[in-house]
């Protein structure tokens, strides 16, 4: 072989393996091992971001930025998968091997002393200003939700109210029915007013994942702000009445619809124990979104058909007004000793506030308290109202039953004679002792046994017209069952 044909062929050989020679010799870049740590923390991928932050660590620092994410995801990642030995290792020596700020170094020794079952300040945090400790203790409350130690992460927070506020209900017969009826009656001049609201807590929204922020937009931080709103709850035969109201100098542009106005969101548990109700009541323009947790079934209806609002906006002052009706609650009517949990949320132009819950939302045991005493001197009236509002709601309902059922296609007529039919007969013979004239003994017993009847007729129907199918098709004997 001619040596320059030699020289040419080596050359080529060289060049051809110079890019594997190379590739195993160039180091990783830090910021892609860093990335890909991050993205795996994002996505929930918490092992794998344990092992992306745990190949960055072992790399020469090149973005200081970078090197405080990762350390924040790495330690998320190793509580999720409660990795103790890890995240207690990782809190100690990172921040002094890369000689990370006073921030994060407290971060890792609270955290340290977390998992020692020590719940208290360390010495790293004297000197940071108050606003980072507070952020510092949320993101350590939020690494032990995480990892699923609720109780530590309750301890860490320090924003929870010392006591919970409550609100008694005024009971009366007949409660202003709107605004204008509240700003006039003289029941406005001697009920209180509550008015103990504490600054939405955002540090602590960002660390709560059942906190659905998307549905209240962007409102400006209340620090060192008083909420000015104020409210008053009444009941009556009618139902469970609130009225609010709050200065505001540009009243007339926001009622105008010039700028916005803000939003009311709001909770209601009525009794320890039960299902809630949120509403997000948003004004100028008006428009109330319900949350429904519960899909409406017989012990649960949603709110909205029942829920009358009102807001005004004129002279320097902004009021509102809403009623839930008792057909709605009907079966959870409060006694003497109940303790219903409200929770009143105002997003508003100078920022949000909670009533109770130490500034958080979806904080039920923490929200403030709605007391009845004296609400049996009407409820016999709200009995007997409800008595009439049920009757008169099946009484409605039963003759396009009745046509269904007999229809020849779309019905069933061996269903209709032997089981539906006698059914609202039954309801029907309850009816005739509904009159101004029934006594309270009268009234007190539909309402036991008629009105959850009346009122949840479709529910009742589908119950009755499901068990006849399973007899059938099992065949059971559907003798005796019209009516149970």
């Amino acid at each position: 072989m001619k040596p320059v044909t030699l020289l040419l062929s080596l050359s080529l050989l060289f060049l051809f393996s110079l890019p594997l020679h190379m590739e195993a010799s160039v180091p990783e870049n830090p910021d892609t091992v860093g990335r890909a740590a991050l993205q795996a923390a994002s996505e929930g991928k918490w092992l794998r971001a344990m092992e992306e932050a745990s190949r960055y660590f072992k790399l020469p620092e090149k973005n200081r930025r970078m090197t405080v994410q990762v350390f924040h995801a790495a330690l998320r990642a190793a509580m999720a998968q409660r990795a103790f030995d890890t995240a207690r290792s990782w809190a100690t020596e990172i921040p002094r091997a890369r000689k990370l700020a006073p921030e994060e170094t407290a971060l890792g020794a609270l955290l340290v002393a977390g998992l020692a079952g020590k719940i208290s300040d360390v010495a790293e945090l004297e000197g940071i200003s108050p606003e980072k400790q507070e952020t510092i203790l949320f993101q350590v409350s939020n690494l032990f939700y995480l990892a699923g130690d609720y109780e530590k992460a309750k301890r860490f927070v320090r924003s929870a109210p010392e006591k919970t506020p409550s609100c008694p209900v005024t009971i009366v017969r007949e409660a202003p029915s709107g605004i204008q009826a509240w700003m006039e009656s003289p029941l406005l001049k001697r009920i209180r007013m509550a008015d103990e609201f504490a600054p939405y807590n955002r540090k602590a929204a960002e660390m709560l994942i059942l906190d659905v922020n998307t549905v209240r937009g962007k409102t400006p931080h209340a620090t060192g702000t008083k909420c000015p709103f104020r409210f008053c709850v009444a009941a009556d035969r009618y139902g469970l009445a609130l009225y609010g109201e709050m200065p505001e100098k540009r009243a007339d542009e926001i009622g105008a619809g010039i700028i916005s106005g803000g939003a009311l969101e709001m909770y209601l548990q009525p009794g320890e124990g039960e299902f809630y109700y949120q509403w997000i009541w948003s004004f100028f323009p008006e428009k109330v979104s319900f949350v429904n947790w519960m899909s409406p079934h017989r012990f649960y209806r949603p709110l909205e058909p029942g829920f009358r609002h009102e807001i005004s906006a004129a002279g320097g002052m902004i009021r509102f007004f809403m009623r839930i009706d008792w057909e709605i609650l009907y079966d959870r009517l409060p006694g003497e000793e109940t303790r219903w949990t409200l929770g009143v949320i105002p997003w508003l132009r100078s920022g949000g506030f909670t009533w109770g819950s130490g500034g958080q939302v979806h904080e039920l045991n923490k929200f403030g308290k709605l007391e009845f005493r004296g609400i049996g001197r009407i409820l016999p009236e709200i009995r007997r109202r409800l008595v009439f509002s049920a009757w008169g709601t099946c009484r409605r309902n039963i003759p396009a039953l009745k046509v269904f059922w007999q229809d020849e296609i779309h019905g069933d007529r061996g269903f209709y004679k032997k089981i539906l039919l006698p059914y609202l007969e039954r309801l029907e013979t309850y009816g005739k002792s509904v009159s101004p004239e029934m006594s309270t003994e009268t009234a007190d017993r539909l309402f036991r046994e008629a009105v959850p009847e009346w009122f949840e007729l479709k529910y009742r129907v589908d119950e009755l017209r499901r068990n006849a199918l399973r007899r059938q098709l099992t065949g059971e004997n559907a003798s005796g069952c019209a009516g149970r």
